[in-house]
């Protein structure tokens, strides 16, 4: 896809004429001026889109990541048409797919999620506040599908320049007809406009690497790029649900792209080749320095504001980026894992094939014959025989003495490189021959983790960003307000609740976070706030917490985004040895309430999370039993000791 459009342009009587159409968008001059701006980046996107790489080993992007994924896919080359070669093995060994493959597997085995922590472990708001905005964050990224969305990101990760992943959040209305129980104007519907759920809301989606332009390729870090542009082609319908109710939507046409001629100011329009009468363009213009987020649908400013400001409150570019590889410390483009098999895998394809044809031929070998009618042929093919004149007659087979071993020695090699390239092949899913001792399963672990540990921190830092990007939106749409109108004078502000699945103290609940303005201002009102929701939780079934939501305002002093790597094959293996450990210990043994949290926490909750109170004495519900302990102490009668009661008796009524 290309950014810019030229006009079809034809030379006559030594004058050029534009053969385009010209629009009926006739935007106003601050318009206008904005657009020739845009144009001008557009070109400069544009031409490092298109320009070679040396980076890319002489290649174009699309070049290179169309040979990435010609390889990723295992697809099969054009045999030749020469009938004496087409009996020559093309097939491709399908060791990089495999090995891509499995490394994703394990990748998702070692899920990466962006936790919330204190800015300050030593401060009681910092970990208050992190625990709240921790929930906040992960509802938020489940409602965008972030564990879905992983296995697009790995994706891209594993077989594409680059891995960039939008982080948004969108306000799309659509209509529909809602019945009505009783006949209105002769109809039992009316159109009503409501939010789409699938299109708005929490959004999460991987940027294809030819969607996105940098003005600057050179600059690594993404938030400091001077402006980026996307562009995707949406179907019709789609884009009206997102725009059809802004200013400019009318000039939309799908299949006709409007393009400003920056020669004669003038806006014409033609088809595009890439869009047919029911897609059109979306192109979104960022520029974080301008503070600018323009969005054109085939070419027209829908929002017909030429000074829209970024969305987003942190004012920050909606984009996580990373790769598997660093290519260069100043090329934002990065080095994919079948790109650095490539070289490997071209070798592997050539004496993959080597070996097939030489053992097709040793298993139906050509022929030598003499004495019969004249045969011959300048290509020696299995099976296929050549004949000589000689006054005896005779067949014999042609031996041309070749010997495989020597190519499969090769192809191993080969094969060991790309494990070295990647990672040992334990942790890839595909376990060595034989049994391996404790040292050797730790050995290859370390190893893996010593080849991963690059590519593993890319991937850490594309959750890193993620986690701060999602942070940002859930400051920013969080709480959700409704305003109930009672009376002209008179409403009430609702901040709505946000309730979400947890697993806590081994028990899977539902937990509530509720946004109030009404906090206790004193020890007393704190006492009776807490009971209140004690004695809600118990009654409910949940886990509540209450937050003011103007503590939102100063998150960035409270708390911070950082990865949080879980491998769970080695923290279950892990934690069920020590458990084995902990109840060899004399010291555990003696202790039933210790022996209950090992058994909990270290077997239990491994294998049957959120489930473990089942097999605990108790049997209790966490909420419902520290709900009983709370209430049973606060009807035990008061005791209040005087620390001089052994120097002088205590008064006649006083409480002891």
């Amino acid at each position: 896809m290309n950014l810019i459009t030229q006009p079809t342009i034809e030379k006559k009587d030594g004058k050029e004429i534009i053969l385009d159409a010209k629009s009926d968008y006739l935007p106003g001059e601050d318009i206008l001026k904005r657009q020739t701006d845009i144009v001008r980046d557009f070109v400069i996107a544009q031409n490092f889109r298109d320009r070679v790489w040396s980076e890319f080993n002489d290649s174009t992007l699309i070049d290179r990541a169309n040979k990435d994924q010609w390889m990723f896919n295992g697809n099969t080359p054009i045999g030749s048409g020469d009938p004496n070669e087409s009996w020559k093995a093309n097939t491709v060994n399908p060791m990089t797919r495999n090995r891509s493959i499995s490394i994703m597997a394990h990748l998702i085995q070692a899920y990466l999620y962006p936790s919330i922590i204190a800015q300050n472990e030593q401060s009681e708001e910092d970990k208050e506040a992190s625990v709240v905005f921790s929930d906040l964050v992960e509802w938020s990224l489940e409602q965008a599908e972030y564990s879905k969305k992983m296995m697009n990101m790995l994706y891209a990760f594993i077989s594409e320049p680059l891995v960039c992943v939008k982080v948004d959040y969108v306000n799309a209305k659509r209509k529909i007809k809602r019945i009505l129980e009783e006949e209105k104007d002769g109809k039992k519907w009316e159109w009503e406009e409501i939010d789409d759920e699938e299109f708005g809301g929490f959004q999460l989606d991987v940027v294809p690497y030819d969607e996105i332009y940098f003005g600057n390729v050179h600059e690594t870090d993404l938030q400091k790029q001077p402006f980026i542009v996307t562009r995707r082609i949406l179907d019709f319908t789609q884009a009206e649900i997102k725009y059809g109710n802004l200013p400019n939507w009318g000039y939309v046409k799908p299949g006709l792209y409007t393009f400003l001629n920056v020669n004669d100011n003038t806006f014409y329009e033609k088809g595009d080749e890439d869009i047919t009468d029911n897609k059109v363009y979306e192109d979104i213009y960022y520029n974080r320095w301008a503070d600018l987020e323009l969005v054109f649908v085939n070419g027209i400013l829908v929002h017909n504001d030429p000074d829209r400001p970024m969305q987003r409150a942190d004012k920050r570019y909606p984009f996580a980026e990373t790769g598997y590889e660093l290519i260069h410390n100043r090329f934002i483009y990065k080095k994919s894992l079948i790109s650095k098999l490539a070289s490997t895998q071209i070798d592997l394809n050539d004496l993959w094939n080597a070996v097939k044809d030489m053992a097709r031929y040793q298993a139906t070998p050509a022929t030598f014959s003499y004495g019969f009618e004249e045969m011959d042929s300048s290509v020696v093919i299995p099976g296929m025989n050549t004949n000589t004149q000689s006054k005896e007659a005779g067949v014999v087979p042609i031996n041309n003495g070749s010997d495989i071993t020597g190519a499969m020695n090769v192809i191993k090699m080969l094969e060991n490189t790309q494990y070295d390239s990647s990672q040992a092949p334990l942790q890839s899913g595909m376990a060595n021959q034989g049994q391996q001792t404790k040292y050797e399963i730790q050995r290859l672990e370390a190893n893996a983790q010593t080849v991963l540990g690059l590519s593993g921190e890319m991937l850490a830092h594309l959750v890193k960003q993620i986690g701060e990007l999602q942070l940002g939106l859930v400051l920013q749409h969080l709480p959700v307000t409704d305003i109930d109108k009672i009376t002209d004078t008179d409403a009430t502000l609702k901040f709505m609740p946000v309730v979400m699945n947890k697993i806590q103290n081994g028990k899977k609940i539902n937990k509530k976070i509720e946004f109030t303005d009404k906090m206790p201002q004193s020890e007393e009102e704190e006492e009776k706030m807490s009971f209140e929701i004690l004695d809600e939780e118990s009654t409910k079934g949940m886990s509540i917490a209450r937050m003011n939501p103007e503590i939102m305002e100063k998150m960035k002093f409270l708390v911070k985004v950082e990865p949080t790597f879980t491998d769970r094959a080695t923290k279950m293996s892990k934690a069920i040895n020590l458990y084995d450990r902990m109840l060899a210990n004399p010291l555990a043994v003696q202790n039933p309430q210790v022996l209950e949290a090992i058994t909990r926490d270290l077997l239990l909750a491994q294998i049957v999370p959120g489930e473990e109170y089942k097999y605990l004495p108790s049997g209790e519900q966490p909420i419902e039993e520290m709900a009983k302990n709370i209430m049973a102490k606060s009807q035990e009668p008061k005791t209040n000791i005087n620390i001089n009661s052994k120097l002088a008796p205590a008064k006649e009524g006083a409480e002891i």
